[in-house]
């Protein structure tokens, strides 16, 4: 039931959603990791809310099929590109997928 509430046609723009929120912008990968280090997010637990969350998604949000290998991955412990922990975790995704996700 709740699956089907990700599935959209609608896309924005970051250009479209700035005509209605003039200063939006997606935040940098860097905010993103000092946000969740600072909010004391669980790594693990984040990688899993964010496979769940992102599973259905039918937009540009959407994981890639490699994404998902390497969230996995990271999950499992392993390094990914010689990173790991929220280093790791911020470089797989896209700013625009974390500001999706939410923290």
């Amino acid at each position: 039931m709740y699956r089907n509430f990700f599935k959209n046609a609608y896309d924005p723009t970051l250009e479209e959603v700035r005509k209605i929120f003039p200063t939006y912008r997606y935040g940098t990968k860097e905010e993103w990791k000092h946000m969740y280090e600072t909010n004391n997010v669980n790594l693990l637990e984040y990688i899993d809310f964010t496979l769940n969350k992102l599973e259905d998604v039918t937009t540009s949000y959407k994981l890639e099929d490699t994404q998902k290998v390497q969230l996995q991955r990271l999950s499992s412990g392993e390094s990914i590109n010689d990173e790991t922990g929220w280093d790791a975790f911020c470089n797989i995704l896209t700013s625009k997928q974390m500001g999706y996700v939410g923290i």
